[in-house]
């Protein structure tokens, strides 16, 4: 579904998938084609948990990210991973 089918969706859609059941669902991740994609697009590292935190961020910066499209979130931890390599390369504690 793309946001233009947005405008498509029947009240009839939204009450069939309210009754579906999902539990059973696997997570994004966890479907092999969907994980190569996100780790080709360093949405997701692989075996690397990830942990939900809330922080500021100055607003050009929130803009720039966003500005690149879908997944800034996944962009901003790419740089922030870069970074962090960088650092422990230089400290010779890095792993690659």
């Amino acid at each position: 579904m793309t946001s233009k089918d947005i405008d498509t969706v029947t009240d009839e859609d939204i009450a069939r998938w309210k009754a579906m059941d999902f539990s059973k669902a696997k997570r994004a991740h966890e479907i092999p084609w969907i994980k190569a994609y996100q780790e080709k697009k360093g949405i997701r590292k692989p075996g690397v948990p990830r942990k939900s935190v809330r922080m500021k961020i100055d607003e050009d910066i929130l803009a720039w990210l966003k500005d690149g499209g879908r997944y800034y979130q996944a962009r901003m931890n790419a740089i922030l991973r870069e970074e962090m390599e960088k650092d422990l390369r230089a400290r010779g504690r890095c792993d690659d």
